[in-house]
């Protein structure tokens, strides 16, 4: 397949256009990316000279992975602006685009922070939208968009909705947790009893590869992960291990990490961390006979192995 893929550059984009060049797809990237996304945006713009080659190379399939992601959990107006126009104006231009230069399937990544912070039970397919932030609400009306044009367009539109990625060349906090458990940090998480979601960046690549091709996935919106969730204790536990180092947790009660986080105005950041998180992905694999190639274990040391190397 003939396939551009958006965001080539970022943690999830490097490891899918590798990927895909492995499979004997043809990829295609945009040269310069933050340019072609403001250019979306921007009405003082041709779109169709931007992505003339969409219709030059005859691009059958795009995924849209760019997208401005949150550094931290507020956001100021200028942000939730942002948001606004990376993750909503620029995704609509772009299917606009897409469908009339007759692209067959369009592939958009999402969030499950469309449907949430979190809940006790597993978050399904059937469960309503309720987008906490600004990043997730700009993710949850780009999805509306696509869901609108999908019953109307000729060209195919899938979602994907994950939780956290981790992997080789992951950032953020992931990447901090990794390095506090490397320094032998002690954490207040040994009481910790709750269930996260997680998805290796292997394992997302390959849901997005099945999706390229798949009959099934059509016009479908589906969530993905590991398939096994695991506790924050247990996340660090693993952590340690493939460093080899012993985890240092202490076991503070939930309630009592609660009301710390309440007393220093972290009330909702603390909710996040001691809550579970957790995806039903029974859709996925039924639809699409899709399991994740790899396991968490697997994932984890992997990652460990990429951070290790990097030292």
């Amino acid at each position: 397949m003939r396939v551009l893929v958006t965001g080539s550059t970022g943690f999830i984009g490097k490891e899918l256009c590798s990927a895909l060049s492995r499979h004997q797809h043809q990829v295609f990237v945009a040269k310069k990316e933050n340019q072609l996304m403001s250019q979306l945006i921007d009405s003082t713009h041709d779109t169709g000279s931007t992505y003339s080659i969409l219709e030059e190379s005859k691009i059958e399939v795009v995924i849209h992975l760019a997208a401005k992601t949150p550094l931290k959990t507020s956001s100021s107006s200028e942000e939730s602006e942002e948001y606004y126009k990376s993750n909503l104006l620029a995704t609509q231009d772009l299917a606009l685009l897409c469908e009339s230069r007759k692209v067959k399937r369009f592939i958009f990544m999402s969030s499950i922070k469309v449907l949430g912070e979190g809940k006790e039970s597993p978050y399904s397919m059937d469960d309503d939208a309720k987008p906490y932030d600004d990043y997730a609400k700009s993710k949850w009306q780009a999805e509306q968009f696509l869901l609108k044009m999908r019953a109307t367009s000729n060209m195919e539109i899938v979602i994907l909705r994950s939780p956290l990625v981790y992997g080789p060349g992951v950032k953020g906090n992931f990447l901090k947790l990794i390095h506090l458990v490397e320094m032998g940090i002690p954490f207040p998480f040994g009481s910790i009893r709750n269930r996260r979601s997680m998805i290796f960046v292997g394992n997302l690549v390959n849901a997005i590869e099945v999706c390229i091709t798949h009959p099934n996935a059509s016009g479908k919106t589906y969530l993905v992960s590991d398939g096994k969730d695991i506790s924050t204790s247990e996340i660090i536990k693993n952590i340690a291990k493939a460093l080899k180092r012993r985890p240092r947790l202490l076991p503070i009660p939930v309630l009592l990490l609660k009301f710390i986080g309440t007393i220093f105005g972290k009330k909702e950041a603390m909710r996040r961390l001691v809550g579970s998180l957790s995806l039903d992905i029974e859709a996925i694999k039924k639809d699409l006979n899709w399991n994740p190639p790899f396991t968490l274990e697997e994932g984890m040391t992997r990652t460990i192995e990429w951070y290790l190397s990097k030292k």
